[in-house]
């Protein structure tokens, strides 16, 4: 269903993340990367401000829709995942994902 809509590719580098979901650090406290991939993605430029997890407020530029599962800390065309969102349709089944970076 959303082949038509994810026309367009990003390069998808996931975080190393432990047991507990929580991303794996070096010893300086940058977090690890898995090997990057490109994933089909819709993406869209759209100024917003969010509030991230540890309460500051960012401008972020870029919308990302995946199929593929997107969390916080992984890197979409080379830049950090704000914030990650279910893609919900109408009956309340998971579509996709929306990543914000």
């Amino acid at each position: 269903m959303l082949d038509a809509y994810l026309n367009q590719q990003a390069t998808f580098t996931p975080a190393q993340r432990q047991e507990d979901g929580s991303v794996c650090t070096d010893n300086r406290g940058a977090v690890l990367y898995q090997e990057a991939q490109q994933i089909p993605c819709r993406r869209q430029r759209k100024e917003q401000e969010i509030i991230t997890a540890e309460g500051q407020t960012i401008k972020v530029s870029w919308i990302y829709y995946c199929a593929r599962e997107i969390l916080v800390n992984d890197l979409l065309d080379g830049r950090r995942v704000q914030d990650a969102q279910d893609w919900v349709g109408l009956d309340g089944a998971v579509l996709g994902y929306k990543a914000v970076v």
